[in-house]
């Protein structure tokens, strides 16, 4: 300390003197953090153990199953190729029980989720009670609703009662909850059957998906890549024909992303148009940023359903707080020509050659629609902003080693803030946007991604666009790559900013001859190529884009795709091939 006292005593450059401060600062900030970290690594193996002890009693519950009633091999069959629309007609007709379609979900829990770690948490005697008391009510000629009988996976933060909401977190594993949140108990009196909870990451803050109690969550498409995260345990049970609807949540992506890696048609709502009203839990707020809940599925008319019964007076008569908005049924179906706005490959980030072919295989098949580009704002602008928003807000001490900053916090190293003021290679963003100086400059980027919200949707409406439909950067990725590959997901991110139901459509999947990238000396294009590499028969997918509260009209682009090009109709077989 008296060297210190002596060199910062004599003449030294103002600039200089500022610089070397801020060095002893950095070095001494990083120094606590790592020491902290070391801590709660030596101090949690039990809070640890003891959550992964939880998870193996769920996966051992689903061991007891093969004691319950054999389902034929034919109504398997049928039951694995119909949507919720074509269930319910065969739940209607007779040809196969509310019970007999709960087994085959949890038979194929058994055989196709644990072992790709998609499940938090299972409530099999509840779930089987359920059905059986749904099937009296079908005998006696009652119906709650569009869901009864079929069974539904819900993210592991959502409140659903005898269940955990772990967030990702261990020390939240025994975390039962004690009663539904709105939108559960409003879809249980439309019949559906609450039986399991999706993985996903700690925090819920990543792009793929992956705990410390659950493990590494796989993709069904390719076991070497995720899901995607953070609903990416919910988007792998749908993709693997474990459910037939799952519900997730987005505030960055985390149901587009997810929906696009599994290759399922996936919807985020405008935040208010489906209430979040939960009695034991409180969200996150971020300011300019909103989360809401949606669906994921194999058909855009079961994201139709979930529309149906949420915005109804049940729901609007118990959360005064969310408007009162009711489904429509003529603007989901109505036929009209649109003007739908398109997004090219961004010089920022430039989308292989697989992406730029999903665009045009969704502009060939909305060929009756006249077409208009309509650009981005500056992305490397809109990536440090929401990065500051998100990161430099409060968060509470998780108490246990941290999976997914670890490369993020090198960012944040005494090093790589000296680096920013010198680079604008995308590396370092996470940096420059996490590491703001005091309050005022918080406020003032607040101020600033508002008015690049207010510019693009004035944009919007002077150019008399109704939707806008826009590319994904890169196909599923593999394990450990999104903070590299971080950057190139404005493309979907910078859509959460402006708080608009956007949805995911499949349109394909990679060819072999599209399995590279373009290396440059940037190392980001590097990890790219390696993404690219084995990427054959990964699904290719779109976002459709709508103006605030226009859910139906947003749906209805995304069926009028799904008619042209019905994904899993001509894809599946593709899934059943994978092996690994």
């Amino acid at each position: 300390m008296d060297f210190l006292k002596k060199m910062l005593n004599q003449e030294i450059p103002p600039k200089q003197k500022a610089l070397l401060l801020s060095v002893l600062a950095a070095i001494t900030f990083y120094s606590a953090s790592q020491i902290k970290r070391r801590k709660l690594s030596k101090n949690n193996p039990s809070q640890i153990k003891k959550a992964q002890n939880k998870y193996n009693s769920t996966k051992a519950a689903l061991s007891s199953i093969s004691k319950l009633p054999k389902v034929s091999e034919e109504k398997i069959s049928k039951i694995r190729s119909s949507n919720i629309h074509e269930l319910r007609e065969s739940l209607d007709n007779g040809d196969f029980s509310c019970e007999e379609l709960l087994i085959t979900y949890l038979n194929r829990l058994k055989t196709h989720a644990i072992s790709r770690n998609l499940i938090n948490a299972v409530n099999i005697d509840e779930a089987l009670a359920c059905a059986r008391a749904l099937d009296e009510e079908l005998k006696s000629g009652h119906k709650r609703g569009p869901f009864h009988g079929i069974p539904i996976s819900v993210k592991d933060m959502i409140q659903v009662k005898n269940f955990p909401a772990t967030k990702g977190f261990t020390m939240l594993s025994h975390n039962l909850q004690n009663e539904d949140c709105l939108i559960i108990d409003a879809l249980r009196r439309g019949g559906a059957v609450f039986y399991v909870t999706g993985t996903v990451p700690q925090g819920l803050g990543a792009f793929e998906t992956n705990n410390w109690a659950t493990g590494q969550a796989e993709n069904p498409w390719r076991y070497l890549r995720t899901p995607g995260g953070s609903s990416g345990g919910d988007a792998g049970l749908v993709a693997s024909g474990c459910c037939a609807l799952g519900i997730g949540s987005e505030l960055y992506g985390s149901i587009r992303i997810p929906s696009a890696f599994c290759g399922l048609y996936g919807i985020k709502p405008t935040a208010g148009r489906i209430s979040k009203f939960c009695p034991n839990q409180s969200s996150h707020p971020f300011p300019v940023l909103s989360a809401a809940y949606g669906p994921m599925a194999k058909s855009t008319e079961d994201l139709a359903l979930f529309f149906q019964v949420l915005c109804s007076d049940y729901v609007f008569k118990k959360d005064p707080l969310t408007p009162p908005i009711f489904w429509n049924e003529e603007k989901y179906r109505e036929k009209r020509k649109l003007r739908i706005g398109y997004i090219e490959s961004n010089e920022y980030w430039p989308l292989p050659s697989c992406m730029q072919r999903a665009m045009t295989l969704a502009k060939n098949a909305l060929e009756d629609h006249e077409f208009i580009k309509i650009d981005l704002p500056d992305l490397d602008i809109c990536n440090e902003l929401l990065v500051s928003i998100m990161e430099n807000s409060d968060s509470k001490e998780i108490g246990e080693p941290d999976l997914f900053r670890q490369k993020f916090q090198a960012g944040k190293s005494w090093l790589a803030q000296l680096k920013k003021n010198f680079s604008k290679n995308k590396e370092t963003f996470y940096a420059k946007g996490s590491c703001l100086k005091s309050a005022y400059d918080y406020v003032k980027n607040l101020i600033k991604a508002t008015q690049i919200k207010n510019e693009f949707i004035k944009k919007w409406i002077d150019l008399g666009i109704d939707v806008i439909i826009g590319p994904y950067p890169v196909p599923a990725i593999l394990h450990g790559s999104f903070q590299e590959l971080y950057p190139g997901f404005i493309y979907s991110t910078f859509f959460n900013l402006l708080d608009c139901p956007a949805g995911n459509v499949p349109v394909g999947v990679v060819n072999e001859n599209e399995e590279f990238y373009p290396e440059t000396e940037e190392h980001w294009t590097k990890v790219m190529n390696k993404n690219m590499q084995d990427s054959k028969g990964l699904p290719l997918c779109v976002q459709i884009m709508a103006p605030p509260y226009r859910e139906e009209l947003c749906l209805n682009v995304m069926k009028q795709l799904e008619e042209k090009i019905p994904f899993w109709k001509t894809y599946q077989d593709c899934l059943e091939l994978v092996k690994e």
